[in-house]
């Protein structure tokens, strides 16, 4: 067996018994881990069609274990494509079905498959060091993933009001959980930052990481936070603060409600309030969904149907709410759900 095979099968035994140790002393083996799969994690990367590459690039992370291209998806690169961008697919899929094949033979410049290592950031960073990007005339630069259902409405028209003279790297959302940040699952990089020394510090110190919160910490957390200490601006189409005010502006009801689905609206209506006395951070892509809808915003999080992870109690309402505005058919959620989701009902 291959010596670097051995030491990454250690290093993964180590990562287990050490779990239970706690996340700190768990740090340096997922290091190590990282630094040892670092060298083999692409699979195969498709020729560049560079006559498709303008100003604006968009990568996206993508990953499902039959291949499969969601119908949703596939619509969220058509409307990149509508908004002027060049879309790359890093895909952690251990392959593409040929109908998802020639979706994006059609609408990607780039298609690369990697192993399914290192979540979102490392797939970021092959796509960026495989095709040599940013370019010199890149500028701007987004990066996603499929972590979203949507869009519900169409995208263009939200992410042009990202405004880059008055902020140099934007996000739909941003958050104060464990540190401020502005939330990966759509982030948009603009010229200043694109070729700044911090940006490309940045993406060096990136790495395969196995868990997922390592990647929140050191990545979505840090970058963030790197570029704060660079200097740069950072700016959320749909502050958190602004959303809190949102929520705090619907009345709050005393009356005891004898439905079962309006008391869970109450009492998501009451930890809401209760979590804005006391100045603890909520997560707005769940817990504040329904005031992100009402405002506008273009998706759902897949996370938050499949398995509401910060038990949201007014759930039940989601597909009430896109029946009346959204653009896309809930029953391609539902769809995803029945392959997907475990122990929940829609």
């Amino acid at each position: 067996m291959e010596f670097i095979t051995v030491l990454v099968r250690f290093a993964r035994r180590l990562r287990v018994q050490a779990i239970s140790a706690g996340r700190w002393t768990l740090l340096p083996l997922v290091l190590l881990q990282a630094r040892l799969i670092s060298r083999s994690t692409i699979r195969s990367v498709s020729p560049l069609r560079s006559g498709l590459l303008g100003p604006k690039l968009a990568i996206l992370c993508h990953f499902d274990r039959a291949g499969r291209l969601r119908e949703d998806l596939r619509h969220y690169i058509a409307e990149l494509n509508r908004g002027g961008f060049a879309v790359i697919l890093a895909s952690n899929s251990p392959r593409l079905d040929p109908a998802a094949r020639a979706f994006l033979d059609r609408h990607c410049a780039g298609v690369i498959l990697r192993r399914n290592v290192g979540f979102d950031f490392a797939a970021w960073k092959d796509a960026l060091h495989a095709y040599d990007l940013p370019r010199a005339e890149t500028s701007l630069l987004l990066l996603g993933n499929d972590s979203l259902y949507g869009p519900l409405r169409p995208l263009w028209a939200s992410l042009a009001a990202a405004d880059f003279s008055t902020a140099d790297l934007w996000a739909l959302t941003d958050s104060w959980q464990v540190r401020y940040h502005l939330q990966s699952y759509l982030l948009m990089a603009g010229p200043n930052i694109l070729q700044s020394r911090a940006w490309r510090e940045f993406w060096r110190r990136v790495h395969p990481l196995a868990s997922k919160y390592w990647v929140i910490r050191r990545y979505e957390i840090g970058l963030s936070q790197a570029m704060l200490r660079a200097g740069f601006r950072l700016a959320a189409l749909w502050p958190y603060t602004a959303l809190l005010e949102g929520a705090a502006s619907e009345p709050a009801s005393s009356q005891e409600a004898a439905d079962p689905l309006l008391a869970a609206r109450q009492r998501q209506q009451g930890r809401i309030r209760e979590a804005m006395a006391r100045g603890r951070p909520l997560n707005p892509t769940s817990d504040l969904w329904r005031t992100l809808l009402a405002r506008g915003f273009p998706f759902l999080k897949r996370e938050l149907l499949r398995e509401n992870p910060t038990a949201v109690a007014d759930l039940w309402e989601w597909r009430a709410m896109l029946a009346l505005e959204a653009e896309l058919d809930p029953a391609l959620i539902l769809a995803d759900l029945a392959r997907s989701a475990r122990n929940r009902a829609p």
